[in-house]
C-alpha cells in the first residue's frame, strides 16, 4: 500500500505547479492584472486539498489493501513474511511461540507434488509452519478493512494422498467482538487425477460502521482420539503445519 501523501508534503509541490502552469499560459499583458488572483485561488485550493487529505489521513474509514506477497524471491527457501505484512500496513501482532509466518514458493513444497501453484507468474503462498499441533497467528491492520480475502490454493494428492490441517479465520472489529468467521476441518484426500479444488474466502464486516480491525488464523493438523485401553491420544496428522 503506497503511503498517503501528508499535508506538509503536499502544499510545496501543488502550487509552483499551479503557478508554473498560469505563468505559461497568460499572456504578458495580463499577467501582472491576474497574478495575485490566480495564486490567491491556488492557494485556496491547496488548503482545501490539505484539509481532505488530513481528514482522510485521520479517519478510520475502512481501506482496500492488496497484499502482493509474489514480490519477494522464495525459490530460494522460506522468506519472513514480516516485512512484506509491515509494507502494506499490516502488523502480526501474536503467534504461537515458536512458529513463523512466512511465504513460501509452491514449486518447492514436496518438490512441487502438494499445492499447485496460484499461477504460473504467481508462485508464492503465505503459511505458518515449525510447530505441530494447534497454531495461531493475528494480523492487526494500522486501518480498519471492509473485508479480508484469501484462498486456501489447490491440494495435490500424491502417491499416499494429501493432508491439510483444519484451520478457522476469525475477523475481529475495533472493541475485540467478532464480525465474521471462516474455515475448514481436516483435510485428508486421495484422489490423484484431480488436485482437491481452491477455496476462495472472504470475510466480511457487514456493518460499515463496525469494520474490521484484526484477523486471527488458527491451525491444528492433529488427530483426537483414544487408544485401545480408552485413554485420550493425540498424533500429528497433517502434511503442513498450519494453513
Amino acid at each position: 500500500m503506497a503511503p498517503m501523501m501528508t499535508p506538509l508534503r503536499l502544499a510545496p509541490l501543488l502550487m509552483p505547479f499551479l503557478a508554473a502552469n498560469l505563468f505559461a499560459l497568460s499572456p504578458a499583458s495580463q499577467f501582472a492584472a491576474g497574478v495575485e488572483e490566480a495564486l490567491e485561488s491556488a492557494r485556496k485550493d491547496a488548503r482545501a486539498i490539505m484539509i481532505a487529505a488530513a481528514a482522510q489521513a485521520d479517519s478510520d474509514a475502512p481501506l482496500t489493501v492488496k497484499l502482493n506477497i509474489n514480490s519477494v524471491d522464495a525459490s530460494r527457501g522460506d522468506v519472513d513474511a514480516t516485512q512484506v505484512l509491515k509494507d502494506a500496513g499490516i502488523k502480526i501482532r501474536v503467534k504461537t511461540e515458536g512458529t513463523m509466518v512466512c511465504i513460501q514458493n509452491a514449486c518447492f513444497l514436496y518438490e512441487g507434488k502438494a499445492v499447485v501453484p496460484p499461477a504460473p507468474d504467481r508462485p508464492n503462498v503465505l503459511t505458518h509452519k515449525l510447530v505441530n499441533g494447534p497454531i495461531s497467528f493475528t494480523l492487526e491492520f494500522s486501518r480498519p478493512v471492509c473485508a479480508f480475502s484469501f484462498t486456501r490454493p489447490a491440494l495435490i494428492a500424491g502417491e499416499h494422498g494429501v493432508s491439510h490441517p483444519r484451520w478457522a479465520a476469525q475477523a475481529f472489529g475495533k472493541q475485540g467482538e467478532e464480525r465474521a468467521m471462516a474455515g475448514e476441518d481436516l483435510i485428508r484426500y486421495f484422489v490423484r487425477t484431480k488436485p482437491k479444488s481452491a477455496l476462495p474466502v472472504t470475510l466480511e464486516a457487514k456493518d460499515p460502521a463496525n469494520p474490521i480491525a484484526a484477523v486471527r488464523i488458527s491451525s491444528d493438523g492433529n488427530l483426537y482420539g483414544v487408544d485401545e485401553d480408552g485413554r485420550p491420544g493425540t498424533v500429528h496428522f497433517a502434511g503442513f503445519s498450519g494453513v
